[in-house]
C-alpha cells in the first residue's frame, strides 16, 4: 500500500523530475514487485523529452528500470540509442553494454546501436569488465544479431580474465556463443575448466546453460557435460 501510495505522489508531480529522479524513479520501479504501470509509461513519456540532459549512467539505468519491469517502449530504447551513439564519447563501455542488454530484455533489436557498441569494444577491450562481456553477448545472442567482430573481442577477453567471472557469468557466455553457433573452441575449454573448478556454485540453470552449449557445439570435453548433467 505505501510503495502505491508512493507511485501515485510521484506520478502526479512527474513534470518536476529532473533526469536524475527520473532515472532513480524508473530503477526503484524495477527493484520492486509493486509496480506501477501507469507511472512507468508516464516517465517514459517525460524521459524521452529530457533525453539529451540525462547522464549516461542515469540512461542506464532508466533503460534498465523500465526493462526489468517488462515496459515495452521501443520508441525511448530505441531514442536512447540514438543518444548513446551521438554521444558514444561520454558512454563509458558499462553503460553501452547495459543499454544494449535493455534492448534484448525489451526485443527491441537495435542492430545500428550494436553496430556502434561492437566498435567502441572493439577499440577499447582494456576497458572492458567482466559483467559487461556477460552482458553484450547475452544480448546479442537474445536479438540474434550477428557480429563475429564482436564475439571474436569477448572470447578473447574472457581468456584473458576467466578468474572474473562468476559461475553464473561463464554459463551466461557458453549459452550465448551456443546460441548463435560460434565454435570458439579454446574458449569453451577455456570455461569447461573454469567451471569444472566451481562445480559447486553453479545454479541448476547454469548447470543446464553448460551441458547444453557444450553437447550444441560438439566440444570435446565429456567430463563437462557429465559433471553439468
Amino acid at each position: 500500500e505505501a510503495q502505491r501510495l508512493i507511485a501515485e505522489g510521484a506520478l502526479e508531480q512527474l513534470h518536476g523530475f529532473t533526469p536524475k529522479e527520473l532515472s532513480q524513479l524508473a530503477w526503484a520501479q524495477g527493484k520492486t514487485r509493486a509496480q506501477h504501470a501507469g507511472l512507468l509509461r508516464a516517465l517514459g513519456r517525460h524521459a524521452l523529452a529530457e533525453l539529451p540532459a540525462f547522464e549516461p549512467r542515469e540512461a542506464s539505468a532508466l533503460a534498465w528500470g523500465l526493462a526489468t519491469s517488462q515496459v515495452h517502449d521501443p520508441e525511448l530504447l530505441l531514442a536512447l540509442g540514438e543518444e548513446a551513439s551521438a554521444r558514444r564519447r561520454e558512454f563509458p563501455l558499462r553503460e553501452m553494454a547495459n543499454l544494449l542488454w535493455a534492448f534484448a530484455k525489451g526485443r527491441v533489436n537495435p542492430l545500428a546501436f550494436s553496430r556502434v557498441v561492437s566498435r567502441e569494444v572493439a577499440s577499447e577491450r582494456k576497458l572492458l569488465k567482466a559483467q559487461d562481456a556477460c552482458n553484450l553477448a547475452w544480448a546479442m545472442a537474445t536479438l540474434g544479431i550477428e557480429d563475429p567482430v564482436l564475439f571474436r573481442t569477448i572470447a578473447y577477453f574472457t581468456l584473458d580474465r576467466l578468474e572474473d567471472f562468476t559461475p553464473q557469468g561463464l554459463s551466461s557466455l557458453a549459452w550465448a556463443f551456443a546460441s548463435m553457433g560460434i565454435r570458439e573452441l579454446e574458449l569453451l575449454h577455456g570455461i569447461g575448466r573454469a567451471s569444472l573448478a566451481r562445480l559447486g556454485a553453479f545454479a541448476p540453470q547454469g548447470h543446464s546453460n553448460l551441458a547444453w552449449a557444450f553437447a550444441t557445439l560438439t566440444a570435446s570435453e565429456p567430463e563437462l557435460v557429465r559433471a553439468h548433467a
